[in-house]
């Protein structure tokens, strides 16, 4: 485990899966740089600006990052392709390791700082996918971090949510104030969109979770990878 009085290694956190664009510098006692902006389309350009105006400030020389960590996704096709391309060459550039979660996973994370924790509450992540078909995850209150093939990413219509979840304890976590709306309308509770947008430095706050409450010697833990979770492929690691 890391020993709380080590210095935290500097993260660059990356997350374009969602048109909630996210980007920050630092660990979780110091934000070096933080860039976050709705984006609806051209995710590489402001993504690229964000990490030129890094550079033209003298970041990247002066606190060269130590090691990056990407959204995964599901979401947006172009946006996960787009991170996952610019955290790898960041990383072959820098010469420093690549961890990637789940971006329904950093939701979650989020969340779970927002509320108060009981035994029988679910976290429930939600993702548009497209008209009518969203991606989720179950994770409990007590935010407890899940070998990457322990979260189960589940994609369907809206009243599968509906279906399933109407007579449990659930908190939905989704940025989209639609999403929220419609299932505050099937007597669901849900964050305030505000508080739900992705934001990078919860991708570092929870690599560093990670190091805090997992053994080094927990084999699982090394099979994080930053492999993309697209649409298609959420099924893959079942």
């Amino acid at each position: 485990m890391m020993n709380n009085n080590q210095t935290l290694p500097r993260t660059l956190a990356l997350d374009t899966s969602t048109p909630w664009l996210t980007l920050a510098l630092g660990n979780g006692n110091e934000i070096i740089y933080q860039y976050h902006s709705q984006v609806i389309a051209d995710h590489s350009r402001v993504l690229i600006q964000s990490l030129q105006e890094i550079q033209e400030k003298g970041h990247f020389s002066i606190y060269q990052p130590e090691r990056i960590v990407i959204g995964r996704g599901p979401g947006s096709f172009t946006g996960i392709k787009i991170t996952n391309i610019i955290g790898r060459t960041l990383a072959y550039s820098l010469k420093c390791p690549l961890y990637g979660f789940s971006t329904l996973e950093m939701l979650a994370f989020q969340g779970s700082k927002l509320i108060s924790f009981h035994d029988d509450l679910i976290l429930l992540p939600v993702i548009l996918h497209k008209k009518n078909e969203v991606f989720w995850s179950e994770f409990q209150s007590n935010f407890q971090k899940q070998p990457d093939h322990h979260v189960k990413i589940q994609i369907g219509p809206y009243s599968d949510i509906i279906n399933h979840y109407s007579s449990k304890d659930v908190l939905i976590i989704t940025p989209w104030q639609e999403l929220c709306s419609f299932f505050q309308a099937n007597q669901f509770h849900c964050l305030d969109p505000n508080h739900s947008q992705p934001d990078a430095m919860s991708l570092i706050k929870l690599l560093e979770n990670c190091e805090t409450h997992v053994p080094k010697n927990h084999s699982e833990f090394f099979k994080e990878n930053a492999q993309p979770l697209y649409g298609s492929r959420v099924f893959e690691h079942e």
